[in-house]
């Protein structure tokens, strides 16, 4: 697990001593006998409800000590219900500070006493069991405390009270609940519904309504969520400063949550300022020796040690492991987070036996509360694991490497279904994009000397690489299919606004950033929402629970597959330097092997002093070969001696490879490398690419050329006057703006200039479908517009053709490490999101692109990822990119390239043609109509590829072909 240190936050309820009067009024209509006692209760009666509601709880339970006793100065005693109100009151205060044991048989003898005299099924006798079940959760014992609040819940549900604040009370508990068991999905959707129900009968303005922002914000973080956590507790800080003011507990709360999120984000001073405000209030009005006490100074533990000041932190968290045996016990979630940050602390000061005996400690009361799939409980082992690798105790780190693995995909698994995709992809980002690190790094110092840690690990890579992607595309195709009117209508509504937020995207901002996060906000609910009801989920679920095994038997003995990944060396901690690998596997391999590669500085380095001109791939891909391990080798011996040659020993027999690559290998056209002896790896291998070979265990369809439909974009008029882009599409306008040609299908930074070559293309293509009696529609000039492909969603054909200009555009910092401009012309340009600054042009493009607004109710001929991952081509098997670098895109961790190719997965394409530079025009034209040829004599579209480049490759250099590779 990636974040070691998961920081104790807070969460509390509103609580009921309103409810309290009520019953205490009840009892007094069920005893009218009874004489009323002194007025010295009343008073101070009003006195502890004022001290509760300023937060002074110290003061508070002195007065309630004594409401007890003075209770029982009536002729009745214990029957009255003033002394039942007052035991209430005083165990609300013990479970306040954490006196849980003095607490609980109070609220036992509470509940006997309501159950007798007003019944189970009462509103009151509900509502005594907020503080038990707060007791409850503060004392780990999670299902008493679920099986009480769900029975409290239906209560309320016959009696007709769900949209009250008291069933408000016992759905914030339950999140508070499912929040601690890591079921993070359905506590979402209950806070969710208790800050509704909060907002409309208490006001925005309101303290439970505070709480709930803040218990949502909470949560949040627990997923890395953190811009929708920071805004929320921003927004809560506010309303709790001006409801309850500055010296309260539960302001004290809110701040000592929102420095964990700051304290997360690496904006440590932000942090530490917060938490020692929170210190000094709690000092103030609670105690220096209750449970919230002791989680503001682990906070602050956590916070010094991140920071170094080593002594601190320690003194900061023996204080909190002290006050949490005491008042939590040592049976405790919470107070085995208090003993894994000192054992982090530990094992960073060298104190290797402390750490270890903490961890221990840690660990077992982490598997028996939380269970084995939770994400504190993969945490804690990681930690361990991590101290013997320190240790150089290799073999007691390997079982528990294993089996965090395996806790952390059941973590997982159990949490994806209910995020958007931005969530997912924050989510795995945040919490399991360096999971590789610890395994892989033990792996390379024992020179797998394990095989079973080598299993798990490659496991654990089928199961998180472009997890988000597959799922997330799963989801919707269920959805697309789903015969359910309001999913149907939820899908509709969904298309609206991603349509309308690619609209705002595609402007420069002009002050609608307001509007923007709004609009943005409400279609990722819906996503979730959708993702929610789809049908499917379940299986999916199952169906992502792949091992090793079910690559292999997909396997024939001359074939191999190769899964390549990239890690963080972990060398006593985790260090910067990046190391990229591969698993291969072959059919009868007891275990698959695992391969050290490069280090990324130097597959970098080497893509930096390579140029990415035509000369430049040129020296990279060329048809002379020269001995790699000369020290005079050309940039392309360097590149296949550092991805490709230390995986040939293995390979012996294998003549076709299947492949996934991982980080910046995904630039590499490796069938173009030079491999020696006059080859290239064309010439030895069959290889293909897919996302992940985890693909290899899904069945593919067997393709029908009979029942292929193609549809063919090329030739846009990049240019048009606002006349001619107003007119229907269908009209003929002559497009007489036009530029004349350039060499490559890229742009400059200015406009977008015609390929003549493309329009030969698509009518070459044309003629040879029509003679194979193939249904073809072709898209030239004006009518190449964004409307056109759009309209495809939903019936596209079987085959796609984009023949055209295509970008990506690397951000801001990208730039600048690789010698970029950083002028940024259009809002394109300018986007943080790399599905935004990807896409393919079509006609009219040159408008928008050269800054100027686009035409009113048109699109602007600009398709971006972001808009292409929205439309629905399951129909379509195969889409051709004839076009530059539309295989490119930014590399974001397990979850691979953010481009093109993820947008037209997501948008449910099953393969497709795309290109790793920028592609002659004239050239690239003729290698797609010898592709075709292929195609049609019923060869996939792998083998129809091969075939035209060992083809193309008899007349031209690699650059002229070697650019398009085939991926599913």
């Amino acid at each position: 697990m990636v974040h070691r240190d998961v920081l104790n936050t807070v969460t509390w309820s509103v609580s009921l001593f309103s409810a309290m009067k009520k019953i205490a009024a009840a009892f007094i209509l069920t005893f009218l006998f009874i004489p009323a006692i002194a007025q010295s209760w009343e008073e101070m009666n009003k006195e502890l409800f004022v001290l509760n509601q300023q937060g002074e709880f110290k003061k508070a339970i002195v007065v309630a000590e004594k409401l007890l006793k003075e209770s029982l100065n009536n002729p009745v005693g214990k029957d009255h219900p003033n002394y039942v109100m007052s035991l209430y009151n005083l165990a609300v205060l013990y479970t306040k500070v954490g006196r849980y044991e003095e607490a609980e048989p109070f609220f036992k003898e509470v509940r006997v006493k309501v159950r007798i005299y007003l019944g189970e099924k009462s509103f009151d006798y509900a509502a005594t069991t907020e503080g038990l079940a707060e007791l409850y959760i503060g004392t780990g014992d999670y299902i008493k405390a679920e099986q009480i609040i769900l029975d409290a819940k239906n209560t309320l549900q016959e009696l007709n009270a769900e949209n009250t604040t008291n069933y408000a009370v016992f759905l914030n508990l339950l999140a508070n609940l499912y929040t601690e068991k890591g079921r993070y999905g359905e506590a979402e959707k209950l806070y969710i519904r208790v800050k509704d129900i909060r907002k409309e009968l208490l006001g925005d303005s309101s303290q439970p309504y505070a709480i709930s922002l803040t218990n949502l914000a909470g949560l949040y973080l627990a997923i890395g969520q953190y811009t929708k956590s920071e805004e929320l507790y921003t927004k809560a800080e506010s309303i709790m400063r001006n409801s309850v003011g500055i010296f309260h507990p539960d302001y004290s709360t809110c701040i000592n949550n929102m420095s964990s999120l700051y304290s997360r984000m690496g904006q440590f001073i932000v942090a530490e300022n917060l938490l020692l405000t929170a210190i000094k209030i709690s000092e103030k009005t609670t105690s220096e020796n209750d449970a919230s006490y002791a989680t503001k100074l682990n906070n602050l533990g956590e916070l010094y040690r991140e920071t170094g000041r080593l002594r601190d932190a320690e003194l900061a968290l023996i204080r909190a492991e002290e006050i949490d045996r005491e008042t939590i016990g040592e049976n405790h979630p919470g107070y085995a987070r208090t003993l894994n940050n000192l054992a982090f602390l530990y094992s960073q000061m060298d104190q290797y036996q402390k750490a270890e005996s903490l961890y221990i400690r840690a660990n077992n009361i982490r598997r028996s509360i939380l269970g084995a799939d939770h994400p504190e409980y993969a945490e804690g082992l990681d930690n361990l694991a991590g101290l013997y690798l320190k240790k150089k105790e290799y073999e007691k780190s390997e079982p528990l490497l294993i089996e965090s693995g395996q806790s952390m995909i059941q973590g997982v698994r159990k949490t994806l279904g209910t995020l958007s995709e931005k969530e997912k992809n924050n989510f795995l980002k945040w919490g399991y994009e360096n999971s590789a690190s610890k395994p892989s790094s033990l792996i390379l110092f024992r020179s797998q000397k394990n095989p079973e840690l080598v299993k798990s690990s490659y496991d654990q890579q089928l199961f998180f690489k472009s997890l988000s992607l597959y799922e997330t595309r799963t989801v919707f195709e269920s959805i697309y299919n789903s015969t359910d009117s309001i999913t149907k209508s939820l899908l509709g509504e969904w298309q609206k606004k991603k349509k309308a937020l690619a609209g705002l995207y595609s402007k420069p901002d002009t002050g609608q950033v307001t509007a923007r996060h709004y609009l943005e906000s409400e279609t990722e609910e819906l996503e979730k929402q959708l993702s929610v009801r789809s049908t499917a989920f379940r299986d999916q679920q199952n169906s992502l629970a792949i091992s090793f095994r079910d690559i292999q038997k997909k396997l024939q003995p001359d074939e191999a597959a190769i899964e390549f990944t990239f890690f963080n060396l972990y060398d006593k901690d985790l260090t910067d330097s990046v190391i990229y690998a591969a698993y291969l596997l072959k059919a009868n391999d007891p275990s698959p092997a695992f391969i050290p590669l490069c280090t990324e500085k130097q597959i970098r380095d080497f893509f930096k002093n390579t140029s990415t001109s035509a000369a430049g791939i040129k020296s990279v891909y060329r048809s002379e070969i020269l001995d790699e391990d000369n020290f005079m080798a050309l940039p392309g011996d360097s590149l296949f001696a550092l991805a490709w040659k230390p995986l040939e020993p293995y390979l012996k027999g294998i003549k076709k490879i299947s492949y996934s690559p991982a980080g910046l290998l995904n630039r590499i056209a490796f069938h173009a490398l030079p491999a020696g002896n006059g080859q290239l790896l064309i010439d030895k291998y069959a290889l293909n690419s897919y996302i992940s070979t985890r693909q290899l265990t899904i069945p593919g369809k067997t393709k029908e050329v009979s029942k292929n439909s193609i549809a063919l974009f090329g030739d846009p008029a990049f240019t048009m006057d606002s006349l001619a882009m107003t007119r229907n599409p269908n009209e003929s306008v002559d497009a007489s703006t036009i530029y004349s040609a350039e060499f490559a299908r890229n742009g400059d930074k200015k406009v977008w200039k015609n390929l003549n070559g493309t329009a030969k293309e698509v009518n070459d293509i044309k003629s040879l479908f029509e003679r194979n009696q193939v249904d073809t529609l072709v898209y030239t000039q004006i009518n190449a517009t964004e409307e056109k492909l759009k309209s495809l969603s939903g019936h596209s054909p079987t085959i796609l053709h984009l023949a055209t200009h295509g970008f990506f555009l690397p951000d801001q910092l990208q730039k600048k490490k690789e010698g970029f401009s950083t002028e940024a012309r259009n809002a394109f340009a300018m986007s943080d999101d790399p599905m935004l600054r990807s896409g393919v042009v079509l006609a009219g493009a040159n408008r928008v692109w050269s800054g100027r607004p686009p035409v009113e109710g048109r699109e602007d001929g600009i398709v971006t990822a972001y808009e292409i991952s929205q439309m629905d081509l399951g129909n379509t098997d195969l889409v051709v990119l004839s076009a530059c670098e539309t295989a490119l895109g930014d590399i974001q961790g397990t979850e691979g390239v953010f481009g093109l190719q993820r947008a037209f997965k997501l948008a449910g394409v099953k393969s497709m043609l795309l290109s790793l530079w920028k592609v002659p025009d004239a050239e690239t034209a003729e290698l797609m109509t010898s592709f075709y040829k292929y195609y049609l004599q019923d060869k996939t579209a792998r083998q129809a590829l091969i075939l035209a480049q060992r083809e193309m490759r008899k007349k031209y250099s690699p650059y002229y072909w070697a650019a398009f590779v085939v991926i599913e």
